[in-house]
């Protein structure tokens, strides 16, 4: 599989100035974006795209590890699923969406990537780190 790679200074707003913003683009359609520190670790905004164009995927990397919520979405753009990750483990809740993207099928309890027992109350979200409150000038101690 061959990809397409593109990076440019930040011009985007999901982006902060500090960062670069890529874009991977597989032959087979869809795309991929991200925001990348000057260490080479992912943080900030991911987003991937289904090669007909509709959001795949979106979430936040916190020092290349996944944190907050993250969404699947299908290829008719409905929603998947969306689960709390927190330092690149699931933590919280997991849900599981039927076909129409807007019914809960399914909730599942994560706790530091291990799965819990039906019944067992999952721990509330971990704060998502500086993505709830930054700006394009603030910089995160990487």
């Amino acid at each position: 599989m061959w990809w397409w790679f593109a990076a440019c200074e930040s011009a985007v707003p999901e982006c902060p100035k500090y960062m670069t913003w890529h874009v991977a683009v597989p032959v087979h359609g869809g795309r991929t974006t991200w925001c990348e520190g000057t260490t080479g670790a992912r943080n900030g905004l991911f987003i991937q795209y289904h090669a007909n164009g509709q959001m795949s995927v979106d979430g936040w990397f916190w020092r290349n590890q996944r944190n907050g919520n993250w969404k699947r979405y299908r290829a008719d753009g409905t929603l998947e699923e969306a689960v709390d990750w927190y330092k690149g483990k699931r933590h919280g809740t997991q849900l599981v969406y039927g076909s129409d993207g807007r019914t809960v099928v399914e909730t599942i309890g994560w706790r530091e990537g291990a799965r819990l027992s039906p019944g067992e109350t999952p721990p509330a979200a971990e704060p998502r780190e500086w993505t709830e409150t930054r700006t394009k000038e603030s910089k995160p101690a990487l």
